[in-house]
C-alpha cells in the first residue's frame, strides 16, 4: 500500500482545533444520518451533498471526518451569509453559484 501524502489527509486549518462537541458527534454519524442532517438543517438534497463532498475530495481532503467538518462549515458559512433573518433557512445556489461558493470557501480556509 502506497504511503498517503499529507495533502490527502489535509486538516482544515481554521476550525479543527476548535471543533465543538456537537461537530465531533455529527461527523461520526452514519452516511444516511449525516445526509439527513444536511437535508433537515440546510435543505441540501443528496445530489447537492454528493457534489459538495466530491469537491472537497478532489481538493485532496481524503479523510472523511475532515471532509465532513468542511461540509458543515461550508453550509453554515453559506447559511450565515443570508443574514440573521434567514437563519435556519435552506441554502440555495444559482447557476454556477455552488462552484463559486465552494472555491471561495476553500481558498479562504486553506
Amino acid at each position: 500500500m502506497a504511503e498517503a501524502s499529507l495533502r490527502e489527509w489535509h486538516r482544515p486549518k481554521n476550525f479543527v482545533a476548535s471543533i465543538t462537541k456537537e461537530q465531533l458527534h455529527l461527523v461520526n454519524l452514519t452516511d444516511l444520518e449525516f445526509t439527513r442532517l444536511c437535508k433537515e438543517r440546510y435543505g441540501v438534497n443528496k445530489g447537492l451533498y454528493n457534489t459538495i463532498e466530491n469537491y472537497f475530495a478532489k481538493q485532496g481532503v481524503r479523510n472523511i471526518l475532515y471532509r465532513r467538518v468542511y461540509i458543515l462549515e461550508f453550509l453554515s458559512d453559506v447559511q450565515s451569509k443570508k443574514g440573521k433573518e434567514s437563519r435556519g433557512a435552506h441554502v440555495s445556489f444559482g447557476t454556477g453559484g455552488l462552484a463559486r461558493a465552494l472555491h471561495t470557501f476553500f481558498i479562504k480556509n486553506i
